[in-house]
């Protein structure tokens, strides 16, 4: 009975690496699947700037809220960021397969978090954001059909109209 009781713990030790690395592989192609064509929606009113998420997209970046910002705190904008792959030091709130897959709030020690949707920097649009805002900038994937000079020409304009 003993021997019996032994084999069984062998084989369930054997079987656990194997179910562990099924689970990160599945895991893996869920992420990348579902980040695939799912950019966040930009819509520009004449006051904001608002990123509407799907219900997928809101569970990898666990942001349950529009990322919405006052177009007046929008500093600069910047087609394909280089800071998109940088190896992220800090809390990462969110979905984050590197090189691959960002999503969600990236917190830093000495300023306030990043939120980043983005799988492709040469799709991405970064807002850096002054002072008074919740982020210190945000990073996202231009919708396909656009390219991110198209939309990032669209939020100049509408910055200046506000502004204006």
């Amino acid at each position: 009975m003993t021997h019996q009781s032994s084999s069984t713990k062998r084989q369930a030790q054997e079987s656990l690496p194997t179910f562990s690395i099924s689970l990160l592989r599945f895991s893996f192609c869920f992420v990348y699947r579902f980040s695939e064509a799912m950019a966040p929606t930009l819509q520009l009113t004449s006051t904001d700037l608002v990123l509407s998420l799907t219900t997928c997209q809101k569970l990898l970046a666990v942001q349950f809220s529009p990322v919405s910002v006052p177009l007046k705190h929008i500093t600069n904008v910047r087609v394909r960021p280089d800071d998109l792959c940088v190896c992220w030091n800090g809390l990462r709130v969110g979905t984050s397969v590197p090189g691959v897959f960002y999503a969600g709030n990236f917190y830093h020690l000495h300023r306030k978090p990043d939120f980043i949707y983005a799988r492709k920097k040469a799709t991405a649009i970064a807002l850096d954001l002054a002072d008074g805002s919740q982020w210190a900038k945000i990073i996202f994937e231009v919708e396909d059909g656009r390219t991110p000079e198209e939309v990032a020409q669209d939020i100049l304009k509408a910055i200046e109209n506000a502004r204006s």
